[in-house]
């Protein structure tokens, strides 16, 4: 069924049409919808709600709804692998040569040690 944005509950679960769901949060007034790869200090806002559609109503948000990432893949000794980038394609090398700023929460058992290490 429909979700008009009066029936929105903060910090409720919604169902997406593509049978995902979505989070409802309420701050200051707005209410964002967050999909389940959004970080919580940069969620969509709905900014036109309750657009009805053939297929139920639509609210329309500033920002895209990301889905939650992939697991990574790891080799066998348990760093990431980025086949793209040659043999030392970990996340460590990542890091160490400023492609990435940070290891993503979603990493590899010997990334996670070596992100924790100085020697990166």
């Amino acid at each position: 069924g429909e979700i008009l944005f009066d029936d929105l509950v903060c910090q409720a679960l919604v169902p997406m049409a593509n049978g995902k769901d979505s989070r409802t949060y309420c701050q200051d007034g707005d209410r964002f919808q967050k999909g389940s790869g959004n970080p919580i200090f940069n969620m969509p806002m709905i900014i036109t709600p309750d657009l009805m559609a053939c297929n139920g109503c639509i609210h329309v948000v500033d920002e895209v709804m990301m889905p939650r990432p992939p697991p990574p893949d790891c080799d066998n000794e348990g760093f990431s692998r980025f086949p793209n980038l040659g043999d030392d394609s970990s996340q460590r090398l990542l890091l160490r040569e400023g492609i990435i700023e940070e290891i993503p929460s979603s990493m590899c058992p010997k990334d996670r040690v070596n992100a924790t290490s100085k020697n990166v």
